[in-house]
C-alpha cells in the first residue's frame, strides 16, 4: 500500500506517534490487568514499526 500525504500530515503523523510513544510505557507500567497490559505491549510494537519507517 503507498499513502501519499502532505508535509504537513507527515509531521502531524510523526508527532502524534512520538507522543503515543512516550505515553505507552507509562501506561504499560501503571495497567493492573494482564490482558490489557498485553494489548498495550503489542501497541508499542505498532508504534514503534511506524516510527521506524518515518
Amino acid at each position: 500500500m503507498k499513502l501519499e500525504i502532505t508535509n504537513e500530515e507527515r509531521t502531524l503523523l510523526l508527532e502524534m506517534l512520538e507522543k503515543a510513544a512516550a505515553e505507552i510505557p507509562i501506561e504499560i507500567h501503571h495497567c493492573t490487568i494482564n490482558e490489557f497490559k498485553n494489548y498495550l505491549k503489542d501497541q508499542q510494537v505498532l508504534i514503534e514499526n511506524l516510527l521506524k519507517k518515518f
